[in-house]
């Protein structure tokens, strides 16, 4: 059993989109993010060495992203958030919730915290931009196994 496990996954998060098909049923990942993405993931939780599990698990996941430049104010005011700012990233760059939510779970099974992601029978997730504090993008993901 695990108790509840908080990995800090570094690197920019990329959304799992759609396959496309290279011909004789070989399929390749749409977008070239996704990989890196998914390889970070995997690394943080090696990184923790702890067990995986083959149980019912609860994954609290946190999307971090940077504020584009045209967020901010200039001259003294560059390090300001203008009041005509989105409070969250909403932008199709970022990508989808759920797509980006896909290949962090894929992540998580290559890195062997979970056997596969049908473990996953609570999830809550947010996408929110880097606090004035925080340096570093990527995602606070938090598994805790359930009963």
């Amino acid at each position: 059993m695990i108790g509840p496990v908080t990995i800090r996954v570094l690197g920019v998060p990329a959304p799992q989109g759609s396959k496309r098909s290279l011909g004789n049923g070989r399929m390749v990942e749409s977008s070239k993010r996704v990989k890196p993405w998914r390889q970070s993931v995997a690394y943080a939780v090696q990184g923790r060495n702890v067990e995986g599990t083959t149980a019912a698990v609860r994954v609290d996941i946190d999307f971090k992203f940077r504020r584009p430049r045209a967020h901010l104010g200039q001259g003294k005011n560059y390090d300001r958030v203008k009041a005509s700012a989105p409070a969250f990233p909403v932008s199709r760059a970022v990508g989808d919730l759920d797509k980006l939510c896909r290949a962090t779970f894929d992540g998580l099974v290559d890195g062997g915290i979970i056997a596969d992601d049908s473990q996953i029978v609570e999830l809550h997730t947010a996408k929110t931009y880097l606090g004035p504090h925080e340096l570093t993008v990527g995602a606070i993901v938090r598994i805790e196994e359930i009963t």
